[in-house]
């Protein structure tokens, strides 16, 4: 419940907030086919490197790759508990904290109630981090298995495409969970200009949501998946009978 003293800016830079990060997260990671973004091609290539890898006789460049991603997942884990920790810890000496943010003349003067109950919307935002890095980290340790599991190289063509499909999706699923633990971070900084001012937090929302839709669909390296896409998807292309 939010203080009785929230102001109306305060409240609609907190509905703005929440629809920036759930308008996003319904673009990017609810998979709008057609949006020329990273996530929506970098499945594609996902699909790709499955194809390569049921391919391999030596897959142990692959065992490499997942562990590596394995161990990032793990660490913004511990990491997301470590800033809940701290950020608990605060409440142990709110009413010091309080009273010394509000004497700076940099931040925002308010009520208790309303620092307080930002705070715990920080928390909750690294709670909600925390879980969804978990889950990631659960969903590779399933795909492990899964891909444990696949065929050898010798197994039908047709066989090896389904199993492709099914653990590009698998890849996938885990990947859109790291990255929205990794959007709530994202989006914390954002809530750190509200301590400051009401349309400061409005401003850094629009900044934060205008950066990852920049680096989803115009940054170089966006130029760069959509390139490789396209020539993984050509060569597919080629490679089917009559193609």
């Amino acid at each position: 419940m939010l203080p009785p003293d929230i102001t109306w800016i305060d409240a609609l830079a907190l509905a703005w907030f929440a629809t920036n990060w759930f308008g996003y997260t319904v673009m990017l990671d609810w998979r709008v086919q057609r949006l020329p973004a990273i996530n929506q091609r970098m499945a594609r290539i996902r699909h790709y490197w499955m194809m390569r890898f049921l391919e391999r006789e030596n897959r142990i460049f692959d065992s490499q790759l997942m562990g590596q991603t394995i161990a990032s997942v793990t660490f913004f884990a511990s990491t997301s508990v470590l800033v809940v920790a701290g950020l608990l810890s605060v409440f142990g000496t709110v009413e010091t904290v309080w009273r010394v943010i509000g004497e700076s003349g940099v931040v925002q003067q308010t009520s208790r109630a309303l620092f307080e109950a930002k705070l715990v919307l920080l928390v909750v935002i690294f709670i909600y981090g925390f879980l969804k890095f978990t889950w990631a980290l659960r969903q590779y340790n399933y795909t492990c298995a899964l891909m444990g599991a696949a065929p050898s190289q010798h197994a039908p063509e047709a066989l090896r495409e389904r199993i492709a499909v099914e653990l590009g999706r698998a890849i996938t699923s885990a990947i859109s969970a790291f990255n929205g633990g990794l959007r709530a971070y994202y989006f914390a900084l954002a809530v750190l200009a509200w301590f400051i001012q009401p349309w400061l937090f409005m401003i850094a929302t629009t900044w934060v949501t205008a950066v990852l839709l920049y680096r989803q669909m115009r940054s170089g390296f966006a130029g760069t998946v959509g390139r490789m896409a396209e020539i993984l998807d050509e060569e597919a292309a080629g490679a089917r009978p009559g193609g």
